[in-house]
């Protein structure tokens, strides 16, 4: 048998949608529009100057993106209130660019979340 790290987890189908709403469709739609804005913002030559973080965070914007499209259909009402926080969050830094401890509590509170998704699972 081929061992593909998957751990089976039961859920009901509204916790589902949620959790895939904000672990599959955001990160999706958000490296998608990123690349979109970014690219059109700066051009190919503009996009020469990038460096690893760019191609990181838009991995995602890379991949076919035709099997998302119906999900983010039969999903819609949980993907779009996913988006409206992440919205929410980008507003709030937007306002806050000239309090750097305003923008340093979402890093920090970014980086505690980073690290729970990166540690070892049992």
């Amino acid at each position: 048998p081929i061992c593909l790290g998957a751990v089976p987890s039961v859920t009901d189908a509204e916790t589902h949608d949620r959790v895939m709403a904000a672990v599959s469709a955001l990160p999706q739609v958000t490296a998608s529009a990123l690349m979109a804005v970014v690219g059109e913002r700066v051009d190919v030559a503009g996009l020469a100057m990038s460096g690893p973080g760019l191609r990181d965070t838009t991995r995602l914007a890379g991949s076919a993106a035709t099997w998302m499209t119906d999900g983010l259909a039969h999903n819609a009402r949980e993907v779009a209130d996913a988006i409206d926080a992440l919205i929410t969050e980008l507003r709030a830094v937007r306002d806050h660019l000239e309090t750097p401890e305003q923008v340093a509590s979402l890093f920090a509170r970014a980086q505690t979340w980073r690290r729970a998704l990166t540690a070892p699972r049992s």
